[in-house]
């Protein structure tokens, strides 16, 4: 069985195959859980290790903003800035219109209730990035920008 300190290619970090009942898949994995179990420093973690292994990312967020994304990060052993500053990590602010925020990162929703918005901040993020892993932290914190978006999922 292998050790807490080990880990296998298919791991976020070492442990986390236990915490998602087996291998990362390779192509989607929505979590889901209580707020406070670590479902942000997982993401953050699937990003960096990503990064680390030569695979930019594209974390989007509705509830930090980037400045505070790339500081929790370094607080946790996470330093991205040479990621962020060489672009192989884009970070989508969802957050900054909230607090009336002029000065939006270079991937920026101004108007989130918009999913169509956010969709084509997305792609123009994924553009010229070759098999880039996305975060999207979070949904409920996109779905709730807009009523009739929460109308349209609670059906």
């Amino acid at each position: 069985m292998e050790g807490l300190n080990q880990m296998s290619k298919h791991e976020v970090f070492p442990g986390s195959k236990r915490l998602v009942e087996g291998a990362v898949p390779p192509t989607s994995l929505f979590l889901m859980g209580a707020s406070g179990i670590g479902k942000t420093i997982f993401s953050k973690q699937f990003i960096y290790n990503g990064l680390v292994n030569g695979e930019p990312g594209i974390y989007l967020s509705t509830d930090e903003s980037p400045r505070r994304i790339q500081d929790s990060m370094k607080r946790f052993g996470m330093n991205v800035d040479a990621y962020v500053d060489n672009d192989t990590l884009r970070i989508i602010d969802c957050y900054s219109w909230k607090i009336g925020g002029k000065d939006c990162s270079k991937y920026c929703v101004s108007n989130p209730d918009n999913l169509a918005t956010v969709s084509i901040t997305i792609d123009k993020a994924r553009r010229d990035l070759k098999k880039a892993r996305l975060v999207l932290d979070s949904i409920t914190g996109l779905m709730s920008f807009c009523d009739h978006n929460l109308k349209f999922f609670s059906k």
